[in-house]
């Protein structure tokens, strides 16, 4: 348990890692000023996994956390350091894989996996 914020953002620069950090706020600007100080590869808002679901957005580490990108145009990207922040676009409030399950979301999920998957 940190203190506040500052502590929490000197805490996480200091390890030798920096793949991912999640922050959660109900405010977007102060999570996005936060967002900008972390050192790492990925900064998720309101939520736990959501720039690795995402295939559109870069992923990667910085520090000691992952190889980092190689050859091609990305290649060039690794004299730079490369940051996604992941607001909750939605607004739900709470992401569906976030457990507890209520009853309502495992009907839906239950509702997906057979549309998905049902022969």
């Amino acid at each position: 348990v940190v203190e506040d914020a500052e502590e929490a953002v000197a805490l996480a620069n200091d390890s030798e890692y920096g793949l991912t950090a999640s922050l959660f706020t109900r405010d977007e600007r102060r999570a996005r000023a936060l967002a900008r100080r972390l050192r790492v590869g990925t900064v998720v808002v309101n939520d736990s996994f959501g720039g690795a679901s995402s295939p559109e957005v870069p992923w990667g580490g910085v520090k000691s956390s992952g190889i980092g990108r190689t050859l091609g145009p990305e290649g060039l990207h690794e004299f730079t350091t490369t940051k996604t922040v992941s607001v909750d676009r939605l607004g739900l409030g709470r992401d569906v894989q976030w457990y507890p399950y209520r009853p309502s979301t495992l009907r839906w999920m239950r509702r997906v996996g057979r549309l998905l998957f049902a022969r």
